[in-house]
């Protein structure tokens, strides 16, 4: 699998995807869920993440590249 670029396809509303992350905080990869973005009031994007300790809508704008999750074990 690669890494996706935000700038070259976005997933689809409801996918759950690993996410990179890189800012003034640092560089991280996160499981999170790309939701359209009707609440937070971000005038950025039209879209958000949501990871399993809550909301990310200020996380998300440092969101650079996504890639969908690998398969399960067997």
């Amino acid at each position: 699998m690669k890494w996706i670029s935000m700038t070259e396809c976005l997933p689809n509303y409801g996918d759950i995807v690993l996410i990179f992350e890189e800012s003034h905080w640092g560089r991280g990869v996160e499981v999170a869920k790309f939701i359209k973005d009707e609440v937070s009031g971000n005038n950025k994007t039209q879209y958000s993440w949501v990871a399993p300790q809550g909301p990310m809508s200020w996380f998300g704008q440092y969101v650079s590249h996504w890639m969908p999750l690998p398969s399960p074990p067997k």
